[in-house]
């Protein structure tokens, strides 16, 4: 017989404790034969679970080892979101149309794909497989949609370092391509994979999320892209402009995102003296401040564009 809980969700059978529905399920992973993932449960909020195919309940990961058993509607939702991270895994190892990528150290791959449908080429995301063994030589699968460049360079970067081999050459394979310069980029395995593929818009997104696109890189992007590409300009513009934020429209910050800018969150616990309805940006580092002493002078956004066609203008002298 079924004693339900004050949260009609939940009920006791047997002795056991069942859940009927679950909200939602993210960031799985798949360790061995176990699959982890982030379990949105009524009442309950969010905590990790993992589940084996074939059991009746999933598991805390936190090895307490306590148990909720699934109901019909439960189970279908485990078993629905299993099947499909198991496929897209499937397609990105076994089919033909994602990007190879071998990271040496971690002894394993990542897969990437652009995502096309729906999606404008300005807007580059890729859905992002990866794959390799932990410290324990037990084989990791991670699915992720909708990744940026970045979020592939960050996505890799903190999955190689928790779940993968804690190894020298892991290390430092994660490290160049955490951070690359003009020199280390060389070595970076992203942008090895995008030269063996002759990518060169991947080979050129990657620099600008380095920070070391040039001009002709940022042209090619807008070229492609159809959009604006804002590249770094030279040292004499190193300094930091302030900048209105009332005269800033959404259009402009998408542009300073797809320029490669990187745009500091000031706290407002470090606020005095300052404001946010004013900001920082440098043209040549492009790295900014999302705040700025209240007494400086603000210029437009569009004064700030000036500085690109000033120094267009300079190359022709």
């Amino acid at each position: 017989m079924r004693n339900y809980m004050k949260n009609k969700n939940e009920y006791i059978e047997d002795g056991k404790r069942y859940i009927e529905n679950i909200k939602s399920i993210d960031d799985l992973v798949k360790q061995g034969e176990k699959y982890i993932f982030d379990c949105r449960i009524h009442q309950r909020g969010s905590r990790r679970y993992q589940y084996i195919k074939g059991a009746e309940y999933i598991e805390k990961a936190d090895n307490t080892g306590k148990k909720l058993w699934l109901d019909t509607a439960a189970m279908q939702k485990v078993e629905e979101t299993i099947a499909a991270f198991d496929e897209a895994v499937d397609e990105a190892v076994n089919g033909s149309g994602y990007t190879e990528i071998w990271v040496e150290g971690l002894d394993g791959f990542v897969y990437y794909r652009r995502v096309t449908n729906g999606v404008p080429f300005s807007r580059r995301i890729f859905d992002v497989v990866m794959v390799f063994p932990d410290d324990e030589g037990v084989t990791v699968k991670m699915f992720f949609k909708n990744c940026s460049t970045s979020g592939i360079v960050s996505g890799i970067y903190h999955c190689g370092h928790v779940f993968g081999k804690k190894t020298k050459s892991a290390e430092t394979a994660l490290n160049y391509i955490l951070h690359s310069d003009n020199k280390t980029i060389a070595f970076n395995p992203i942008y090895l994979s995008a030269l063996k593929e002759n990518d060169r818009i991947m080979q050129c997104e990657l620099k600008l999320h380095y920070g070391i696109a040039d001009e002709n890189d940022c042209r090619y992007l807008s070229e492609v892209r159809g959009v604006r590409i804002l590249p770094s300009l030279p040292e004499r513009y190193d300094k930091n402009y302030v900048i209105s934020k009332e005269s800033t429209t959404y259009e402009d910050y998408i542009l300073l995102v797809d320029s490669g800018y990187s745009i500091a969150h000031r706290p407002y616990f470090a606020m005095m003296g300052h404001t946010h309805y004013k900001y920082q940006l440098n043209p040549h580092t492009k790295y900014g401040v999302d705040a700025a002493e209240q007494e400086a002078e603000a210029i437009s956004f569009d004064e700030f564009l000036a500085l690109f066609d000033e120094y267009e203008k300079s190359k022709l002298q």
